[in-house]
């Protein structure tokens, strides 16, 4: 497991913290962010990079007025940025709405956590550290109504595999 942010320095600015498990979406936004830069666009290419895949929990009952979300324990705002593409079963989502919350388990998330995987892992790491709440919708589909059981063909838990937008990972160490 990877953890931990980082920050990038151009002359003498620097950007806002950016996960080890970033986006380049992500990183894209950080370095956009800098007053002396113009435009940073990332080129089509895969050569080293790959997807970013956490474990979530999903529940077709979690939603806010008109979104569904996915539910990540830890907190991800440094590493998923709103527009990042989801994909979990057979669905590719867009990440409309990100924000990380403190574990309650009088109601939500926290709640499903507590009364139905009391002794998860991802139960503990969430009242460790809360979780991010993904609001997320089809791709390609301006319908918001979906769902993951019968549209991305899984059922409510909490192993189910997200894989978030496209990491960079260097092929060399960078030093420091």
């Amino acid at each position: 497991d990877m953890s931990g942010d980082f920050r990038l320095k151009i002359g003498e600015e620097l950007t806002g913290p950016i996960s080890v498990q970033s986006t380049q979406k992500k990183i894209v936004e950080e370095l956009n962010k800098l007053p002396s830069i113009g435009s940073v666009t990332i080129l089509n290419s895969t050569k080293g990079s790959s997807s970013v895949i956490f474990n979530s929990l999903i529940h077709d009952s979690l939603q806010t007025i008109h979104k569904k979300v996915i539910i990540i324990p830890g907190d991800l705002t440094n590493a998923i940025s709103i527009g990042d593409i989801v994909d979990i079963g057979e669905c590719n989502l867009l990440v409309g709405l990100l924000e990380h919350w403190q574990f309650s388990a009088t109601d939500g998330p926290g709640l499903i956590y507590s009364s139905q995987y009391s002794e998860s892992s991802q139960t503990a790491k969430a009242k460790r550290e809360g979780y991010s709440i993904l609001e997320v919708s089809m791709k390609t589909e301006s319908a918001s109504n979906f769902s993951f059981a019968e549209d991305c063909k899984l059922l409510n838990g909490i192993s189910n595999s997200v894989k978030v937008g496209s990491a960079v990972f260097p092929e060399i160490s960078l030093p420091g």
